[in-house]
């Protein structure tokens, strides 16, 4: 373990001076300036309950799905959400999605989930007849971390922060994006290298470093509802991508320096599928949490195959998509990679997610 702990040192300290030999591309676009609201999502907390999206501030709603059982608890949530912002959405991910509703003596986010059909239940679920991969679940109307989320009660506004469920409660998420917001995101796959985002103005900026490459892919859950290059989640800890196709299970994931170290993270330190990425300046605070990569940015929001033609064309461009280089070639997908594979990424050289062109 001491060993691992001082090889982890020199990864930081050898990957800041490389980040610092480069010249600063622009200033880090980690603080949005302004929130644009794309859409709106709520659902009523009880059996039968609708789960609506509005795309006009609410003036009118499309109904994607019904609540199966609601939620009547919290639960202590997963060990990244402590990072996540009391009433706010803290997981996105197509396989469910989470609120965070306060902390816990553990040192952890106390969450609310929403499930896909097929999840089973548990007290602080609600529980939907939404498949996993769609609409709220890595469809055209995922969340983004950090959205808000109001509560309403007896048609009385209730604090999310301390919120308990009860049944008959309605629940609104409003899903807004930030700006200035970039077109995509390239991580060099290699010790030192770069994050950057660009912007369609053909401007860039320095995100951060990345202190160890992914070299291979493992089975993470979820990745099964997703397709190949296709976000499967993002919370405050992760980005999880998706390379296996619908209904199979393969992925790998990026995730901030100091979340590494956590328990439930402890075959990271020395597993291949995960890359790690850093500030670049290692006296920094690790990212976790922060915008663009762990907040704010990224969602898994892909669903083009269920729409008209014509649908198709004007919302193929507002969907996330995860491209790589091998060997320094060409941009394109990946291959098909399923279960766990310790090299299957050995010759990538390069991963970047293409961001939504969205329409106003």
């Amino acid at each position: 373990m001491r060993r691992t702990h001082i090889a982890w040192i020199l990864v930081i300290a050898l990957a800041a001076a490389v980040a610092r030999a480069r010249p600063p591309a622009a200033a880090q676009p980690l603080a949005p300036t302004a929130w644009v609201e794309v859409y709106r999502l709520r659902l009523g907390n009880a059996a039968g309950g609708a789960v609506e999206a509005s795309e006009d501030g609410g003036q009118s709603w499309r109904l994607l799905g019904r609540v199966l059982r609601p939620a009547v608890a919290s639960a202590v949530g997963f060990n990244a959400s402590r990072w996540g912002t009391p009433g706010t959405v803290v997981a996105s991910g197509a396989n469910a999605v989470h609120v965070k509703v306060g902390d816990t003596p553990q040192g952890r986010g106390r969450i609310v989930t929403l499930w896909p059909a097929g999840s089973g239940w548990a007290p602080h679920v609600v529980l939907t007849d939404i498949p996993g991969g769609r609409a709220i679940f890595g469809g055209r109307y995922s969340a983004f971390v950090g959205n808000p989320v109001l509560v309403e009660r007896a048609g009385a506004v209730v604090s999310t922060n301390g919120w308990t469920p009860a049944v008959g409660d309605r629940v609104t998420i409003v899903v807004q994006r930030p700006e200035p917001y970039p077109r995509e995101i390239e991580f060099e796959n290699r010790f030192g290298g770069l994050v950057r985002g660009r912007y369609g103005d053909g401007s860039e900026a320095l995100l951060g470093v990345v202190l160890r490459p992914v070299a291979g892919v493992g089975r993470f859950e979820g990745t099964q509802y997703v397709g190949i290059g296709r976000v499967r989640a993002n919370h405050p800890g992760v980005i999880d991508v998706s390379t296996s196709p619908v209904g199979q299970v393969g992925g790998f994931q990026i995730i901030p320096r100091d979340h590494a170290h956590s328990p439930e993270l402890v075959g990271a330190i020395l597993g291949t599928q995960w890359m790690v990425v850093g500030p670049l300046n290692p006296l920094d605070p690790s990212p976790q949490g922060t915008a663009p990569l762990f907040s704010a940015f990224i969602a898994p929001r892909y669903e083009p195959e269920d729409l008209s033609d014509e649908e198709w064309q004007r919302r193929v461009s507002e969907r996330f998509l995860v491209m790589v280089r091998i060997d320094e070639g060409p941009w394109g997908l990946f291959p098909p990679l399923v279960g766990k594979d310790n090299a299957a990424l050995l010759r990538v050289t390069h991963i970047k997610i293409l961001m939504p062109l969205w329409h106003r």
